[in-house]
Order: structure tokens, then sequence, then C-alpha cells
């Protein structure tokens, strides 16, 4: 019988299948972004956890961040500052690669996942 897509890909990433059904599976890659990002990242270090491969984790600035023309580092959506600093800090503080507001690379978390290799 053909297998689906979603079939490959889980048994390519398949670490553990469990007697209840559920299934541990390897993401290779994590994007985040600067609304919910910090807080993955946070809940990670409040765990006593770290990001197992930091080279395959990135963080954009995207969600909350101006999109007028010119926008500069600093510049956001009305309380935005507070998510923007927070990331810069927690990616940082995992050692993965954060596009700024102002990279070159930067752009829609979404988009540049499929861009990275």
């Amino acid at each position: 019988m053909p297998r689906t897509l979603f079939e490959k890909l889980l048994d390519a990433h398949l670490v553990r299948r469990f007697d209840d059904g559920s299934a541990l599976v390897l993401i290779d890659r994590i994007m985040m972004h600067e609304r919910t990002g910090s807080l993955a990242l946070h809940a990670l270090q409040a765990a006593n956890r770290r990001v197992a491969n930091p080279a395959h984790a990135f963080a954009v600035m995207d969600h909350i961040v101006s999109t007028q023309p010119g926008r500069g580092d600093d510049t956001s959506v009305p309380n935005g500052a507070a998510f923007v600093a927070a990331m810069r800090e927690a990616a940082a503080g995992a050692g993965i690669q954060l596009f700024e507001v102002t990279d070159a690379n930067q752009g829609i978390t979404h988009l540049v996942a499929v861009d990275s290799d």
C-alpha cells in the first residue's frame, strides 16, 4: 500500500513509538519568532534543559516588529519592545542565530524556515 508523505517523514524522524500510540520524533530544525520564541527558550532554561543543537535553531524578528519602510532596529509595534528584548536575550543565552530586524537575511519566519539549510 502506498505511504503518505507524512508517514514517510514520521518514519525518517521516529525515535520511539509508545504503547499508547504516541511517538517521540526528532525535530531537526527549529524556527521561532520574537512573539513566543523567548517563552519557549525560557521554559527550557527553567526546566534545566538546553537547546540540543543550537546550530539547527533560529529566531526571526517578524511577528511584532514594524513593517514600515526604513524601520530601525528598535522600532516595534506598541508594547512589542519587551518581546524583542526578551528574544535577543534568550537567543544569545541559548547560542542560537537570531535574524535581527535589520539583518539582510531577516524575513517571515515561515519562509526563512524553508530557505535554511
